[in-house]
């Protein structure tokens, strides 16, 4: 068919089902992104289709296009587990806020994703343990203090005691000395 119209994108989106089905995943790339080249109104599901495809093959950044685009153009069938793998490749990719937005989008649209949640406490965690890192010891402490899914995780908690806050993997004095340590089994 798509030899006979070269030019008709449902072809070419039609021929990627096909090839889905076949299992000839490389061919089934070229196809949707040949139907993509000849109209950007294609359905959503193609968008997060051919962007899970590229992010397979390590193609991070186009399928981070993938995404966003598939999300501008069909807002209302966007679903979670699409935002919460765009937010995975934009974390990947070190634009931490972008991926706390998209973990949040994903679990507005999916409450029951609760890896998503651990997820964005996890990326708060590691916030603070950078503005750790960099001296920045209040910052930390906001960072640690919201994060609360992934404390029920570790066998140590976050907790204050004296004049010391106290988190998993690292302790600081609020004279800003801090001392990593680790906790039980780790």
């Amino acid at each position: 068919y798509v030899a006979q119209f070269p030019k008709d994108a449902d072809g070419y989106r039609a021929l990627g089902v096909v090839q889905e089905q076949q299992q000839n995943f490389d061919e089934q790339v070229e196809s949707y992104q040949k139907a993509l080249s000849l109209s950007d109104e294609q359905p959503y599901w193609l968008y997060v289709t051919l962007a899970r495809l590229l992010a397979l093959r390590g193609r991070k950044a186009e399928a981070i296009e993938l995404y966003q685009r598939g999300f501008k153009c069909s807002r209302h069938e966007a679903d979670g587990l699409s935002y919460a793998e765009l937010a995975r490749l934009l974390s990947e990719r070190g634009s931490t806020e972008e991926a706390l937005d998209n973990y949040r989008v994903a679990l507005e649209l999916t409450p029951s994703l609760d890896w998503a949640r651990f997820c964005i406490e996890t990326l708060r965690y590691n916030q603070g343990v950078a503005c750790l890192m960099a001296g920045d010891i209040e910052d930390a402490e906001c960072m640690f203090s919201n994060v609360e899914q992934v404390k029920s995780s570790w066998e140590t908690p976050v907790w204050f005691e004296n004049e010391k806050t106290v988190w998993p993997y690292y302790q600081f004095d609020h004279a800003g000395k801090f001392e990593e340590r680790k906790p039980a089994g780790v």
